[in-house]
């Protein structure tokens, strides 16, 4: 673990007359002797000064509520509150976009999101510090990477980063292997329902291009990739084929509360980022982003098999994300209606039944809490409206 500790003139706090670095310093050795609780408070006293006495310098103050930010996030982190984790360590990002101390607080992003499961987000942070880690440490960084590849069906990613640790492995890098794999073993899973399609399917529906209105129950017009600047898409890409599901994921991770246009593109630009320079995929995931305004934005062309389900699971599988963390917060009126209508319209226009319309979690059979309850509750009411084509 990495801690970057201030070691400059103390100030004195009106408070409890004991230095701001003294008490930096004691939420560090409380944090040491795994007394995470008792560092929180510590750091949250440092980080909440306001104001510092006279004399100290505006870039010291700012410093300081970075480094104890940093703390905080950490203990957090150890006490698996991950929302509060990230929440406060994205706050000393912005205040810290770049220096020494930036790459702390991106490697500890980055292992909050991969101890979470958030194995995108863990490798587009773990990445970005690679390079600057002393040596152990960046064979740890390394090992995670390895694992996180593993464990988003990429085996050429993840023999890359495994290629890169120094050899022979250190036993406690063997140790961490083995524990993170014994604990994350796949288990064979049962093939997918092949009931025969109907034969209303068209070969023309193959490779046809998301439409901008999908009919009476047209919720909105489709915002197109130009919208939000998409990158080109890579070689690497399959045609879809037939479609005949549909599955629904959320974004996860940190909180999206926002409900403008602008700041939505540079989200789903930044999800495309990681699903291409992270995962090596040749596009952004999901077809379709629904966001918090009620939105829907095109993701990766309908012509083209998505990557959002793992493996055989994406051919014919059209796949829906919405912007936010629903194990965390609530859907937004307007994104549970747009949702409702948008599955009503897709599954008229490709015949798909109510039983073949999927969250994240029923495809991975429990692996993952994606969409989050919030968005389950939607999709089990959805399958009982009456609104899919039932066969």
């Amino acid at each position: 673990m990495i801690f970057l500790f201030l070691s400059s003139p103390a100030c004195q706090t009106a408070s409890s007359g004991m230095n701001a670095r003294g008490l930096l310093a004691r939420g560090e050795d409380q944090f040491l002797h795994r007394d995470y609780e008792s560092a929180i408070t510590t750091f949250k006293e440092v980080a909440m000064f306001s104001p510092l006495p006279e004399g100290t310098e505006r870039a010291e103050s700012a410093d300081l509520k970075v480094r104890a930010q940093l703390g905080l996030g950490r203990a957090y982190l150890e006490l698996a509150d991950y929302e509060k984790a990230l929440n406060v360590l994205y706050l000393a990002r912005k205040a810290c976009p770049q220096g020494p101390l930036s790459g702390s607080i991106d490697l500890a992003i980055g292992e909050t999101f991969f101890r979470n499961g958030d194995y995108y987000m863990a490798s587009s942070h773990l990445k970005k510090v690679l390079d600057r880690l002393p040596g152990p440490e960046r064979d740890r960084i390394l090992i995670l990477l390895h694992i996180g590849a593993l464990r988003l069906q990429n085996p050429e990613l993840a023999g890359h980063y495994l290629s890169r640790v120094s050899k022979p492995l250190a036993p406690e890098l063997r140790r961490l292997l083995d524990e993170q794999l014994s604990s994350h073993r796949v288990t064979a899973r049962p093939p997918f329902d092949r009931a025969p399609l109907r034969k209303a399917y068209s070969k023309g529906e193959e490779s046809s291009e998301p439409p901008e209105e999908l009919g009476p129950l047209n919720p909105a017009k489709i915002l197109p990739r130009s919208r939000w600047q998409a990158r080109p898409i890579l070689p690497n890409i399959e045609k879809m084929g037939l479609i005949s599901r549909l599955t629904i994921h959320h974004t996860g991770g940190p909180l999206i509360w926002s409900n403008s246009a602008s700041e939505t593109a540079n989200e789903i630009l930044k999800i495309q980022r990681v699903h291409q320079r992270a995962n090596g995929w040749a596009d952004i995931g999901y077809h379709f982003i629904v966001d918090r305004a009620g939105r829907i934005w095109e993701g990766r062309p309908l012509q083209y098999q998505g990557a959002h389900a793992r493996g055989h699971a994406n051919r014919g599988n059209i796949g829906i994300v919405l912007l936010g963390n629903y194990s965390r917060q609530k859907v937004t009126s307007p994104q549970a209606r747009t949702l409702q209508q948008f599955l009503a319209a897709l599954c008229k226009k490709y015949r798909i039944p109510s039983h073949r319309v999927f969250t994240h979690s029923e495809i991975l059979n429990g692996e993952t809490e994606c969409p989050g309850a919030e968005v389950s509750r939607l999709i089990h009411s959805f399958r009982n409206s009456g609104l899919a084509v039932n066969e």
